[in-house]
C-alpha cells in the first residue's frame, strides 16, 4: 500500500511530462527502534522511479554500517 503513493506520484509526473530527478531513501530507519519497510516496497518504488527517467539513491547512513546486519545494505538486492 505504501509504494502506491510513491507510484501515483511518479506516474503524476510522467503524465506531465516531466522527469522525475531521484527518490532518496534510507533502507531502514533505527533511530527509534528498527523500522523495516514491507517487502515489496524498495523494489516497486526503484521501478516507479526508474520508469519516471528518476535515480534511486540509497542513503546508507544507518544501515551502511552494520547497524542493521551486513554492511551497504543495498548491495545485497540486485535491484538497488
Amino acid at each position: 500500500a505504501y509504494a502506491a503513493y510513491v507510484e501515483k506520484a511518479c506516474d503524476e509526473i510522467k503524465s506531465q511530462g516531466k522527469i522525475l530527478g531521484a527518490f532518496i531513501m534510507e533502507g531502514g530507519m533505527s533511530v527509534g527502534g528498527v523500522i523495516l519497510p514491507p517487502k515489496s516496497y524498495l523494489r516497486r518504488c526503484i521501478k516507479a522511479v526508474r520508469d519516471a527517467g528518476g535515480v534511486y539513491i540509497a542513503d546508507e547512513v544507518q544501515t551502511g554500517f552494520g547497524r542493521l546486519g551486513k554492511c551497504m545494505w543495498a548491495y545485497q538486492y540486485s535491484f538497488a
